[in-house]
């Protein structure tokens, strides 16, 4: 495998807003919420947050939450479900949109924010379905690549994280807008340098598209690392999206920090 070019997940955020002010309901943990009708919010602890989210990494839909050091806001609504069928031609899709109106409320009080979201991996299941008439080679090719990619932000990811920086720096000069992707095997974080958040701060829509598939393509056009360890592997792809203004930093949990996960094996496991 060259790079990951062939064959990507792509899972899709949309900044938008409600139609209407959401009924707000206090949890002691983070949940996927599909009534558009509820907003949740957690007042929990970043680390009971993670482990909730690493709950939801099977669920065939997405959800995303805005964490201001006291609370987990839900901010995701409008979530479509996985759609396996997309497999057929390499990709598989889930979308959320976010209720970027609320977001915006936090920029005035806060120094920094983080949004965090859970990928989709799905159903085992139903991936199974999708993939029966697939040859072995073309099956085991997709699923490796997918495990990569659902560790990583993509371009849109990085679009959204951009714009929100953008308009909380206009808010508030030195604030800081983190984004976190929870995975099977770590936890993903992507941000704006400090030069970003300069270069950034008076760019059009248009230009921090054109930005975020930039990063995008120079991640999954990278050559494959010369390494057998796959977490290694996400490490490299994570990495290859770094420039001045951006960076990915890609932390596997406690458990996984020493492992080696032999890419020999992974594949071989693929059933």
């Amino acid at each position: 495998m060259k790079n990951l070019k062939s064959l990507v997940a792509g899972i899709c955020l949309l900044l938008t807003s409600c139609a209407k002010e959401p009924k707000t309901i206090y949890l002691n943990s983070l949940v996927l919420n599909l009534d558009d009708n509820i907003r949740t919010i957690a007042c929990v602890s970043k680390k009971e947050g993670d482990e909730d989210i690493k709950k939801l990494l099977t669920q065939e839909y997405e959800e995303a939450w805005l964490y201001d050091g006291v609370c987990w806001h839900e901010i995701g609504f409008e979530s479509s479900r996985l759609d396996y069928a997309l497999e057929e031609d390499g990709e598989s899709f889930a979308e959320v949109s976010l209720d970027y109106d609320y977001v915006w409320n936090f920029f005035s009080a806060n120094d920094s924010l983080l949004w965090k979201h859970n990928h989709s991996y799905g159903n085992k299941k139903n991936q199974d379905i999708a993939l029966k008439n697939w040859d072995s080679e073309k099956r085991k090719e997709l699923l490796f690549t997918r495990e990569i990619d659902l560790a990583l932000p993509n371009d849109a990811d990085i679009e959204t994280l951009v714009s929100m920086q953008r308009d909380f720096s206009q808010e508030k000069k030195d604030g800081v807008f983190i984004g976190e992707v929870s995975s099977r095997y770590g936890v993903t974080s992507f941000y704006a340098t400090e030069k970003g958040r300069e270069y950034f701060y008076d760019k059009t829509e248009e230009e921090i598209t054109n930005f975020a598939v930039e990063r995008w393509n120079a991640c999954i056009n990278a050559e494959s690392p010369e390494s057998d360890n796959f977490l290694d592997w996400i490490k490299y792809y994570c990495d290859a999206m770094d420039n001045d203004y951006f960076e990915c930093e890609f932390k596997p949990y406690t458990n996984l920090e020493n492992e080696i996960i032999s890419i020999k094996d992974f594949l071989e496991n693929i059933k």
